[in-house]
């Protein structure tokens, strides 16, 4: 197999799969991991694929379907950013609401930590590594989603979050476009994130810096209708204008500062 015909091969795993890791590629394409990440510089110079913490995805966009598993691994340094930053909004004795993403998942170590809290989940993954630990585990139930089986869907989830009150609420989604709009491509978890947000008293979107500036197939919402967003990066210009109620946490808030952003951080979490 020539260098073209391996690239074309990259090309085609990448986009039958929606995200490929180095390690797997040179396992099928039997070549060296470092000749795969040369290929992967060339595909990305030529503006066809998206390197990644560990592997690539196509540059095509964000309505793709992710299998949870891989997922969890892609940009996952930045998911435990988040995940860290996001934990420092949970107080002993909260009640939390976490979705069935792969970046809810991250917040799992941290919450174990707590005293008296309690989390309902609609995630399977999430629930199983919270099982054993001091948390207070609740299950939405529900039906696992067919294109995306990792997370549990359906009018039994809906009803049992439904009929419960949290302190807050951390979920995630695929894109953050430039203008504001939160999209994903799971469609049968939109309903389900909507209501948990209905019933948490603070919303916060747990969003890595891979997702800003993008849209996917199912609009989610917009950062007007939530409280936080925790990021790796700090907020794109104008977003914070745009929205000048929105708390945006790119850094622990022992180093908040003075600013506007940080003020409103105080307002909304208190001192922590």
């Amino acid at each position: 197999m020539n260098g073209w015909e391996r690239k074309r091969e990259i090309m085609r795993l990448a986009e039958e799969n929606g995200y490929v890791k180095v390690d797997y590629l040179a396992r099928v394409l039997h070549i060296s991991a470092s000749s795969i990440r040369r290929d992967l510089l060339s595909l990305e110079a030529n503006g066809e694929i998206r390197r990644t913490y560990g592997g690539a995805e196509p540059a095509r966009g964000g309505s793709r379907l992710i299998p949870y598993d891989l997922r969890a691994h892609q940009n996952e340094g930045r998911k435990r950013t988040v995940a860290s930053l996001a934990a420092s909004l949970v107080s002993d004795g909260d009640v939390v609401f976490l979705d069935g993403s792969s970046t809810a998942f991250y917040l799992v170590d941290h919450l174990s930590r707590l005293h008296g809290v309690t989390v309902v989940t609609n995630g399977l993954s999430t629930a199983l590594a919270l099982s054993g630990t001091q948390v207070r585990l609740l299950s939405t139930g529900g039906r696992p989603n067919p294109e995306n089986p990792s997370a549990l869907v359906g009018s039994h989830a809906e009803e049992l979050i439904a009929g419960m009150h949290a302190d807050v609420v951390f979920f995630s989604a695929q894109s953050l476009s430039n203008d504001g709009e939160i999209t994903d491509c799971f469609e049968e978890e939109i309903a389900l994130r909507r209501l948990m947000c209905r019933r948490a008293a603070r919303r916060v979107f747990l969003c890595d810096g891979s997702k800003l500036g993008k849209t996917s197939s199912y609009t989610l919402g917009d950062l007007g209708e939530v409280d936080a967003v925790v990021c790796d990066l700090p907020a794109p210009d104008g977003l914070l204008e745009a929205y000048p109620s929105l708390v945006w946490l790119d850094r622990p808030l022992s180093h908040r500062g003075d600013s506007t952003n940080s003020q409103k951080q105080s307002a909304l979490f208190g001192e922590k």
